[in-house]
């Protein structure tokens, strides 16, 4: 079955205008187009299936000789399709495999934020100079939709250098007004510390950072934000107060976070899906930093930040 899937695997997720497939053992291969999924078969994968998948799919990309390991992202091209990222894991001695379409076009903040009063919040990020802008919540695909539609604002409004630091890539970003340098971590760097500071030596205006995996990254990430820049994270969590809390754990000394976010944070967000189906609009919830907020994460007080998140509408039919 997986040499069958892997040839018409891609032109299904195309043609069903879906973001992603997922293949894991004892379920039918399935797509997934907000938050419906589509099996694209009955037949259900075996665990020699689903690695044959990731091997057929990998071999695709330029890292064909990096072993397979328990758990990684790659990202490959298709001529006249389009590109692709892919994430693996490993479960239970078997792999489950996540096939993302790179959108060609980035959405834009008319596209994802239906709500002007936050929309008119995240314009104001082109005219930032420095500072943090925090992007954390559950969903992955729409903390990076999201980055993405800041950094096009950013490009098309803006001469700077935009930096951006990702495994694997989500966007392809095209230069305007602003230069792009556009980095996959595994292909173009080692890792994310790395590629953070090489960010630093060439001077970039705008650095994105699309996770933060480790210690290592989590403390060249707080090098970053101090140097004086612009710098946007994305970070998987289960929302605002969530991912601070959990950002914290990487620091032996916590209180040197705190007093580095307590000064440059400009705002944090979190986004999700606004509607069931093909729809990209977020809703959001949104934290911008004031003098109560300064105390409150000076002070390690994360919880009490809870009654002064603003909240867009949530999940509709």
């Amino acid at each position: 079955m997986a040499t069958v899937l892997v040839g018409n695997l891609i032109e299904k997720l195309m043609s069903n205008r879906a973001r992603e497939a997922i293949l894991v053992p004892g379920a039918p291969p399935t797509l997934r187009r907000g938050k419906e999924f589509i099996p694209i078969s009955a037949e259900k994968l075996t665990p020699d299936d689903v690695r044959q998948v990731l091997i057929n799919l990998r071999a695709r990309s330029v890292r064909i000789n990096s072993p397979l390991e328990e758990a990684g992202h790659f990202s490959f091209g298709v001529s006249g399709v389009g590109r692709f990222r892919v994430s693996y894991v490993t479960q239970r001695g078997s792999y489950a495999v996540f096939l993302h379409v790179v959108e060609e076009k980035t959405p834009s903040l008319w596209d994802l934020v239906p709500d002007d009063d936050v929309r008119s919040v995240l314009q104001e990020v082109q005219n930032l100079q420095n500072g943090l802008i925090f992007i954390t919540g559950p969903y992955t695909i729409c903390n990076t939709d999201l980055a993405g539609a800041l950094l096009l604002e950013i490009l098309t409004n803006r001469a700077a250098v935009i930096y951006t630091l990702e495994q694997p890539q989500a966007y392809s970003l095209r230069h305007n007004r602003s230069i792009v340098v556009q980095r996959e971590v595994g292909s173009d760097v080692p890792d994310f510390a790395e590629g953070i500071a090489d960010a630093l030596k060439i001077a970039a205006d705008v650095i994105y950072i699309g996770d933060i995996p480790d210690t290592k990254t989590a403390e060249a990430a707080l090098r970053a934000v101090e140097s004086g820049r612009l710098i946007i994270i994305t970070y998987p969590s289960g929302g605002i107060v969530a991912g601070l809390i959990s950002l914290e754990r990487y620091f032996a000394d916590p209180i040197t976070m705190r007093q580095s976010l307590a000064h440059t944070l400009y705002g944090i967000f979190s986004p999700s899906p606004l509607t069931t189906g093909e729809s990209p609009a977020l809703a959001m919830e949104w934290l911008l930093r004031d003098d109560e907020i300064t105390r409150m994460i000076e002070d390690g007080n994360f919880t009490e930040m809870e009654k002064r998140i603003k909240t867009t509408s949530r999940l509709t039919a």
